[in-house]
């Protein structure tokens, strides 16, 4: 052979050689998708008639549906426990989420999931809510692992105005308002009468548009929706005529709002399949879409948001399922398709698998509470997760662990407001609902995106749609509930909770909590309450 042609030919192998390396060693893009306050039953893929979702649900049915995907009851704890892979015990954000101006913070001795990316290679966003504390400079996002930040700090904002308008309850009442939108750090006032879904979603789609894909991308995308707006307004939609329109089979418009507020967050989840398609990302990303605790569907103080975890027991803040059994998947080609995960998987596991699906040790992060899951979820089998700490809360004397996954103990309630323990939010009981039709899904924006993709060819048709929706659908005859509701979601407070002593419950044969098991079983377990 021609040394020369020979030459030519060595080097074309080795180019190939290097690339086939070079892209099998490309770290995946992970976007998070984390949404606030979503109940159980507000997304079609658990059994929802009511409110459309079709985006979420092409990738549900697509991907991964995690069924028994555990979080914290409120805001802040959760957050805490995503990134730092901790419970928040451990850091001291168990309890109530952060108030306007709260002096407490996420401890900076804390590392978080977007330093540890960064040691890999990884351009770390953050667009949405923060709400780990702002006291001083180095609270904020920019100087805590995220390369750009484009959001509010607190809890909630006007949806139009980005004013934080939040009453505090104590010893006394006090008023705390203020503008919060910022970027970088700085005060961002330009955009600030656009919807607030609309303009985080802008700009994820910037984010994604001006990325170098070469590179990894962490994307967390922590909406606002769908989360009331301030303590005057509460739900927020962009047009109530269009909103009317499509739910009118909603009578009330309490529900009807949060239904039109969780179309625009789907129609957000299609926006950015499409920036990542675009971009030729899909087929090396990890999409996960998550609530960061139960509906907030009925209200003693705050303004709730209508949403519904029926047939669930209890509501946002509380341990019972309604409260911290979260709406999760899981979409990647990196991962089984179509199926339903009914392993148990905790909010703090998912700073070590995505840390591993990425390419890290897990044993570089230093001392966490997750459970490593990225090899179970590639062969879609058992994990090693067998006991979850729902929660510590020496203040309202509120505790929770899950054992053996399956008996879950349960003692105290929040605050003493015994009527959030309760099954609220029976949709069908107060609203006709339309037929749900598998062709919405098939021929929405993700749809079209995911069906389009080579792996995907035909993953989404009537049978399997049909069969994981039904499969997905928890179905049980919750308790009767007697207390009154008036039209605005307000309920009357009651000072029994219904586990003020130890609860056991069997949430494999019982998943809505309605009958504890007798005490004289609690034997089987030693030192349960040192477990809590």
């Amino acid at each position: 052979m021609d040394y020369f042609k020979f030459q030519q030919i060595f080097i074309i192998v080795l180019n190939l050689a290097v690339v086939c390396k070079s892209t099998a060693q490309q770290p995946p893009h992970i976007i998070t998708i984390l949404i606030d306050d979503l109940g159980w039953t507000d997304t079609g893929f658990h059994g929802s008639d009511q409110i459309k979702t079709p985006n979420m649900d092409a990738l549900a049915y697509s991907g991964m549906i995690l069924n028994r995907h555990y979080v914290l009851p409120s805001c802040t704890p959760s957050r805490s426990a995503l990134l730092t892979g901790l419970y928040p015990i451990r850091t001291g954000m168990q309890g109530m989420p952060l108030k306007g101006g709260d002096v407490r913070n996420l401890p900076l001795s804390f590392k978080l999931k977007p330093e540890f990316l960064k040691n890999l290679g990884y351009r770390t966003h953050l667009v949405g809510k923060w709400h780990l504390g702002y006291r001083t400079i180095n609270h904020l996002p920019n100087q805590r692992g995220f390369d750009s930040f484009f959001g509010y700090y607190n809890g909630y904002v006007d949806y139009f105005k980005f004013g934080h308008n939040q009453t505090v309850a104590g010893e006394k009442i006090e008023y705390f308002y203020g503008y919060d939108l910022h970027r970088n750090g700085e005060i961002y006032q330009t955009d600030k009468d656009t919807y607030a879904t609309r303009l985080f979603t802008r700009e994820a789609e910037k984010i994604i548009k001006n990325h170098n894909e070469s590179e990894p991308l962490y994307l967390y995308f922590s909406h606002l929706a769908t989360h009331t707006g301030d303590d005057d307004i509460g739900m927020e939609v962009p047009e109530d005529a269009d909103v009317n329109k499509t739910y009118g089979h909603i009578k009330h418009y309490g529900r009807r709002a949060f239904a039109g507020c969780l179309e625009e967050l789907d129609k957000s989840v299609g926006e950015v399949m499409e920036a990542l398609k675009e971009k030729n990302m899909l087929d090396n990303s990890i999409i996960l879409i998550m609530s960061d605790n139960g509906g907030h569907t009925v209200s003693v103080d705050l303004p709730p948001n209508w949403s519904s975890n029926w047939p669930l027991g209890g509501t946002k803040f509380t341990l019972f399922e309604g409260g911290v059994r979260s709406v999760a998947l899981i979409w990647s080609p990196l991962l089984p398709k179509g199926v339903i995960n009914d392993d148990f998987i905790h909010i703090t596991d998912w700073l070590p698998t995505l840390y591993s699906a990425a390419g890290g040790n897990p044993k570089e992060l230093g001392i966490f509470d997750g459970i490593d899951q990225w090899e179970a979820l590639k062969r879609n089998s058992a994990v090693a997760r067998e006991n979850i700490l729902l929660n510590i809360d020496d203040k309202t004397g509120s505790e929770g662990v899950i054992i053996e996954n399956r008996w879950k103990v349960l003692k105290g309630g929040y605050k003493t407001y015994g009527s959030y323990d309760f099954h609220w939010g029976k949709p069908e009981n107060i609203h006709p609902n339309p037929k749900y039709d598998p062709n919405d899904i098939i021929n929405s924006q993700t749809g079209q995106i995911v069906s389009n993709l080579k792996h995907y060819k035909n993953s989404l048709n009537h049978s399997s749609i049909e069969t994981l929706r039904k499969k997905s659908t928890v179905t049980c005859q919750p308790l009767v509930n007697n207390i009154p509701m008036n039209d605005y979601g307000f309920i009357e407070p009651s000072p029994e909770v219904r586990c003020k002593d130890f609860c056991l419950f069997d949430i494999i044969n019982d998943q809505c909590e309605v009958n504890p098991v007798e005490n004289n079983e609690l034997i089987k377990f030693d030192n349960v309450e040192s477990r809590t």
